[in-house]
């Protein structure tokens, strides 16, 4: 009897010995420690919809529904500038719509008067470049066509771009090419290629009546005196029709031009046509003596060889 009792007392031994233990609770209360995990998986970053972007080389966006603006747009109640693929333009030159702008660091357009390398600008209130004439508070400023400040005036003076008053020579010569281009700009259409201009001027000096009203001499800056008999008086003789064709082609951009006289203009007489890049232009000629062999020829063609040879 003793015997199966120690029988029963072993098996029962070896039976809980081969059952795992269970494993132990936490007691209520006690924190359980729970593995590390990187916030950006578990929250990745969603790409900007709308706003300002800025990417990693520097440039800035700002999205609309995911997709960059371009051209010139109003945000927040400011104007900046984009270019064609959406990135913000600062500090440089800007076209949109033939019309040129400047903008700032901040990519917003310029105003008003700006020096940028050394050269004056005028941008209106909408950030444009300006050219041609300007006036602002009683000073009237002459910009060139790529709109670089050329001259001002204030009063009955007139300035030159860096601020140095001009004689009256200059001013004269100055105030004669301003008429000239008005009288391009009356005559000719945008239409018209610069040759069919040139020749627009040409036939308007030749339709101009002859009036001789002072002897001739070459004292500084008498083209322009003679340009003006036809541009504010209405007429003159071959010394106005050189001068005046002459500052008419100036004023279509033509830089090689001279007023032409074959003689040193000592004695008073003499005969005078325009020079435009080589070729010879001679309204009075045109008119009494043939228009082909006046207009737009070569010396030997013309019968005529200068002595005086005076750029405009």
């Amino acid at each position: 009897m003793k015997k199966i009792k120690k029988l029963s007392l072993i098996l029962l031994t070896s039976i809980s010995l081969s059952v795992p233990a269970a494993a132990a609770e936490p007691a209520l209360g006690e924190p359980v420690l729970l593995a590390e995990t990187s916030g950006e998986t578990e929250t990745p970053k969603q790409p900007v919809k709308n706003g300002w972007n800025t990417l990693a080389n520097g440039k800035r966006q700002f999205l609309k529904n995911g997709v960059p603006v371009t051209g010139i747009r109003k945000i927040s109640g400011k104007t900046f500038c984009f270019d064609k693929k959406g990135y913000l333009v600062c500090g440089r030159w800007y076209t949109k719509d033939n019309k040129k702008y400047r903008t700032d660091k901040s990519g917003s357009p310029v105003t008003g008067l700006k020096k940028i390398g050394g050269k004056t600008y005028y941008f209106n209130s909408k950030g444009v470049m300006q050219t041609g004439t300007v006036t602002l508070k009683k000073v009237t400023y002459y910009f060139k066509d790529n709109g670089q400040l050329e001259a001002r005036k204030s009063g009955s003076k007139y300035y030159d771009a860096n601020g140095k008053q001009m004689n009256s020579v200059k001013a004269n010569q100055f105030e004669t090419l301003q008429r000239a281009k008005g009288i391009v700009k009356k005559i000719t259409t945008s239409k018209m290629t610069k040759q069919e201009k040139l020749k627009k001027c040409f036939d308007w000096v030749v339709s101009k009546p002859y009036v001789t009203r002072r002897r001739f001499s070459n004292t500084q800056g008498w083209p322009a005196v003679y340009a003006n008999d036809h541009f504010v008086l209405g007429g003159g003789n071959c010394f106005s029709d050189a001068a005046a064709f002459a500052y008419l082609a100036k004023a279509l951009g033509y830089t090689k031009v001279y007023v032409c006289v074959d003689s040193d203009g000592r004695g008073g007489s003499g005969h005078s046509w325009a020079e435009v890049n080589g070729l010879v232009y001679d309204p009075l000629f045109a008119e009494a003596k043939g228009y082909s062999k006046n207009y737009g020829v070569r010396y030997g063609v013309y019968v005529l060889h200068p002595i005086l040879h005076i750029a405009i």
